[in-house]
């Protein structure tokens, strides 16, 4: 017996390795994920000693590829353009020239002078910024540092602040050094407060542009990358550059960097120090890649027709064209602060993002939001790189509030990706429970975005989940993250990143549509890297409302009747009673079992054909029902006229902000047409909407019920007293579309917003005029289903009201099929667009890391293996016996 369980656990022993093995390769295979190729900046910045690396900007760790940041169609597009409706030269005016001093803070200036181009009536503090990011990032105050910084620090709701809230002069003192870093005040030295200003705008928009590399040879002829292994075509960097310049040109100016050799002499005069920059012309060129960039800039306009002599003679592109670009060195270097870099410039489009939309507020009452939920205030660190279609991130975040509380809106970072949708649970921690809130794949692109919920939705419990999906058919997306990397084994030197933290239990990845997660704290990826101090890139917008009196809870729903019998084309009215009567929310909806039977409208049942259904009512608070059978018979039913209505009270008083009930019966009760409208005598007083009347002001109003079918009428009369509770009503809605155009099978959304914006009740239904053509979901999601028109109608809950988009479904086109066709016509180099880079990922593995369960089962695999094989050995023993 022991030799037995001897041989049993030496057997599964060996099966729970080579489970395990073959597991684990499966989990680590490049088929799932893979770590995301280094930059060559990024490789030669770590090759750097530690002085230089103090020197230099610290680029970012991968890099934003032109075929795979785009979507399929427009690269087609862009690609085949023959001729542009772009001038030949462009400059955007009137930007305030700053003077970064003795600083390091050129970054800073770039960053505030790109926010001021983007459609800015504001001038923004750069020395605000540096203070904010070296609280919370790895930097010494005063050093330099990059975009990813100052993006992340903007898109942590704590930048920008004004001018005049920071201004430079009131911290930069050159005859003060005692004690002061490039001659700022020092943090500790600041009056309390000080870096605790509300801000003045937000970003809701910005793009990463792809990142080109330039080669040059000993003759000068450059080769064009994407940073990796690509080669991009002459169509392509065309592509790239007119993309810079409609953004510079519609959007604003872009933030770039450069190398620079610009100094003072004894004098106080520039000089160049290594030939690059002719001072007498302020033309610049570095054709030196073993350089490194230095210097933060801003692109502000471009001339394609800018002469290579304008560049020194012994350092000059092949070339003409050039960006024209603001410094942050003041007015007394460059043309009045602006110099010139020519297009051939090896480092001035290696890093470049845009503001897309900057949401500027007049007052802190303004602001759009009250609470941000957010485990990346760094920003987009790092990525993670898949072979799947689609993967899904997602954040469990912890109310902040017991407030009434309406998520709003999403932030999210893009590296690469052909569009995400975003999801959520709004009443736990339960990442399978998701609803589908908002989709996006129309022209996003990689960068930062926050996403509108189609309309808000109310959180109810301790926690809530949001997901995002992030998709990419093609070559499988990136998912971003804040990311440590010294922690993680990203890279082994100190950086600006070296203060990001994370807990367990905060962000998930999920490669099987959400079925299964993984924590991405301590998730190894690669040999070298396992996962530490990282989060999600996810970020919640909140709105709260004061709860302004105490909520009574429903507790169950009633109906007039339990079953009903109707002809075919006739009607009949249920009426349902929220208990309790006084519950806070009497919101309800109708269904039914089969609408090719009968239909159901605020109660009111038609019968369509002969047969039995189930009308159910549900209360909104609760997720009561109560259900009616309904038998409808065949033969077509005789009209009867309506003869009076009455209503069951004639008086009411309610407070501001409190709502009533009033119960229509028209008569006689079995009347073909049961359809009664309801109006106000004095909507300043109080409102009305299917018989619930909401208190708005002190004073007396007269409700009106009016049948259809003969216009008669029946009154309450409603007394509205003193205010007592703080509700605001609903008086209006809003789409951001009036019209939308989509293809068949595609999906959008619409962003109601509900006037005001905080109003207590933002609940909102969503219908479409032809669901043949096109359906809406209950949180606003739009699906083309068929060729036509039809119009797609929010209303609100609260008041009723409505605004409708006009939508047309038009036949599949089918450009995505052709990506990167090897010849795009009308193009002069065609045939060089390339399809070798393409890869192939339609067998890809979506195994994760295997958890807890995994491991279970693996040990039952193999113990039940090894008991089977003990068995087979004792039979062969008995059989070799007898």
């Amino acid at each position: 017996m022991k030799k037995d369980l001897k041989l049993i656990i030496f057997s599964a022993i060996v099966m729970i390795i080579a489970l395990s093995f073959f597991n684990i390769s499966s989990a680590t295979d490049e088929n799932t994920w893979i770590l995301p190729e280094k930059s060559k900046e990024f490789e030669k910045w770590e090759n750097l000693s530690e002085e230089e690396r103090a020197n230099v900007i610290v680029p970012s760790y991968s890099n934003i590829s032109f075929k795979e940041s785009i979507k399929k169609s427009r690269y087609n597009m862009l690609c085949s353009k023959v001729g542009d409706s772009l001038a030949s030269n462009y400059r955007i005016n009137g930007l305030t020239v700053k003077n970064q001093q003795a600083t390091g803070l050129c970054w800073a200036f770039s960053f505030s002078s790109m926010l001021e181009g983007s459609g800015s009536r504001n001038v923004y503090s750069p020395a605000y910024l540096d203070y904010i990011a070296s609280s919370n990032y790895n930097k010494n105050q005063g050093d330099g540092a990059n975009s990813v910084i100052a993006l992340g620090t903007a898109t942590s709701g704590k930048y920008p602040v004004l001018e005049t809230d920071m201004p430079f002069e009131s911290v930069y003192d050159e005859s003060k050094n005692s004690g002061m870093t490039y001659y700022l005040t020092p943090i500790d030295k600041l009056p309390e407060g000080t870096l605790n200003e509300a801000v003045d705008a937000r970003i809701t928009d910005a793009t990463y542009f792809a990142n080109i590399y330039k080669e040059p040879d000993s003759n000068g002829n450059i080769t064009y990358t994407d940073g990796n292994k690509n080669e991009y075509t002459t169509n392509e960097v065309k592509a790239i550059r007119d993309l810079i310049k409609e953004h510079i040109q519609n959007d604003g100016p872009v933030n770039a960097t450069m190398y620079s050799d610009l100094a003072m002499d004894a004098d106080g005069n520039a000089l160049s120090e290594e030939g690059y920059c002719n001072i007498n012309t302020w033309a610049s060129f570095c054709n030196d890649a073993t350089k490194s960039t230095n210097h933060a800039i801003t692109i502000v306009g471009w001339d394609d027709n800018y002469a290579v002599s304008n560049f020194n003679e012994d350092v000059r592109p092949i070339n003409p064209g050039a960006y024209i670009v603001l410094n942050s060195y003041g007015e007394d270097v460059g043309n009045n602060g602006y110099i010139y870099i020519s297009y051939e410039d090896t480092f001035i489009e290696q890093s470049m993002i845009g503001i897309d939309n900057l949401e500027e507020y007049e007052s802190e009452e303004d602001i759009a939001y009250d609470n941000i939920y957010q485990y990346d205030e760094l920003g987009y660190t790092y990525p993670i790189a898949f072979k799947t279609e689609n993967v899904m991130a997602a954040n469990v975040f912890s109310r902040k509030s017991s407030e009434i509380e309406y998520l709003n809106e999403v932030g999210i970072f893009l590296p690469i990706t052909e569009g995400v949708e975003v999801y959520i649970n709004a009443t736990d921690d339960d990442k399978t429970k998701l609803t589908q809130v908002a989709v996006n794949t129309e022209n996003i692109t990689p960068g930062y975005h926050v996403i509108k919920l189609a309309s808000p939705v109310r959180l109810t419990g301790n926690k809530f989940v949001v997901a995002v999906k992030y998709i990419n058919k093609e070559n499988g997306p990136y998912v971003p993250l804040e990311a440590n990397w010294k922690d993680s084994g990203i890279s082994y030197f100190s950086n600006y990143f070296d203060t990001a933290t994370s807990n367990e239990g905060e962000s998930f990845l999920s490669t099987d549509e959400g079925n299964i997660w993984t924590d991405i704290n301590n998730l190894k990826v690669g040999v070298t890297v396992t996962l530490k101090n990282t989060n999600a890139c996810i970020k919640a917008y909140t709105t709260q409302t004061p709860s302004a009196q105490e909520t009574i809870k429903v507790t169950g729903i009633n109906l007039n009747k339990t079953t009903s019998t109707v002809k075919v084309g006739a009607t009949d009215t249920l009426t349902a009673t929220v208990l309790p009567t006084n519950a806070t929310n009497q919101n309800i909806t109708w269904t039914t079992s089969d609408k090719n039977i009968a239909t159901v409208s605020n109660g009111v049942i038609t019968g369509i054909a002969k047969g039995t259904v189930t009308i159910t009512a549900t209360t909104e608070d609760g997720n009561y029902t109560a259900s009616c059978e309904v038998e409808v018979k065949e033969e077509v039913a005789s009209t009867v006229k309506v003869t009076g209505i009455s209503l069951n009270k004639t008086n009411s008083t309610i407070k501001v902000g409190a709502t009533d009930t009033l119960t229509a019966t028209v008569l006689p009760t079995n009347a073909t047409n049961q359809n009664v409208t309801w109006t106000t005598s004095d909507k300043n007083i109080a409102t009305v909407s299917n018989g619930v009347i909401t208190g708005i002001a002190k004073g007396t109003a007269t409700i009106t019920a009016t049948t259809e079918d003969g216009n008669h009428t029946a009154d309450c009369e409603v007394t509205v007293s003193e205010e007592t509770s703080e509700i605001v009503l609903v008086t209006g809605v809003t789409l951001n579309k009036e019209n939308l155009s989509l293809e068949v099978g595609d999906t959008s959304n619409l962003v109601a917003t509900i006037n005001p914006t905080d109003a207590t009740n933002k609940n909102v239904t969503w219908t479409s005029s032809d669901e043949s053509v096109a359906t809406i979901s209950d949180s606003g999601i739009i699906t083309a289903i068929s060729k036509g028109t039809t119009n797609i109608t929010v209303t609100t809950v609260d008041g009723n009201f409505s605004a409708t988009c006009k939508l047309t479904v038009t036949e599949k086109t089918n450009t995505d099929d052709d990506i990167y066709k090897d010849n795009i016509p009308g193009t002069d180099d065609s045939t060089n667009i390339k399809t070798d880079n393409i890869k192939d990922y339609t067998t890809a593995n979506k195994v994760l890391p295997f958890t807890g369960n995994t491991i279970a089962i693996l040990i039952s695999i193999a113990l039940l293996g090894a008991i089977m094989l003990v068995i087979f050995i004792k039979l062969r023993s008995l059989k070799d016996v007898k």
